[in-house]
């Protein structure tokens, strides 16, 4: 659900040149979507264009609703010292490819020792909030690089629709190391 917002929405007046402005606050209470409304006094006498706002209104309130209750956060479990962290995420990205945000836990460091395709995504944001062990063993990455058809490998891929990829803003987690 995103954080509490305020917009204008500026709406043209039929009978004169002026536009009126209406100030629409959204905020959430108990996760559930609330909208206030300030309308200026002139803009009461146009009933059919406010029962239209309000109707627009209510429509993205369902709307803030549906997509809020959709969406689920994931947090990668934590396998242990010298546990290969890449298997939890592939077991979860059949739940977590859509509307959903991806999390490696602050105040862990994940072993990643394989290559990991997130796929296509959809609305998802990866959060690498922990920090990051990536194999430093030329000789065993070559051995994948060797693996594939085309001789070259990449360590995160992933594709879709409003993919964000964001880091910790603590100066001492989100690090990538080798291990």
């Amino acid at each position: 659900m995103p954080p509490a917002m305020l917009s204008h929405l500026t709406v043209p007046d039929w009978y004169s040149t002026e536009r009126w402005s209406i100030e629409v606050t959204y905020i959430a209470v108990d996760t559930q979507p609330v909208f206030f409304f300030r309308i200026p006094s002139s803009i009461l006498t146009a009933a059919s264009m406010l029962s239209n706002l309000f109707k627009q209104a209510t429509l993205a309130s369902v709307a803030l609703a549906t997509v809020a209750s959709a969406y689920s956060t994931c947090v990668v479990p934590f396998g242990g010292q010298g546990i290969d962290d890449s298997v939890a995420v592939r077991a979860l990205l059949p739940n977590c490819s859509s509307n959903a945000e991806i999390v490696f836990s602050s105040c862990t460091t994940y072993n990643i020792s394989t290559p990991i395709n997130f796929g296509t995504l959809n609305n998802v944001t990866i959060s690498i909030l922990g920090n990051l062990n990536l194999p430093s063993s030329i000789p065993y990455v070559q051995s994948l690089v060797n693996a594939t058809a085309k001789q070259s490998l990449y360590w995160f891929t992933f594709a879709g629709v409003n993919v964000t990829l964001q880091g910790n803003q603590n100066p001492s987690e989100g690090f990538v190391y080798p291990q």
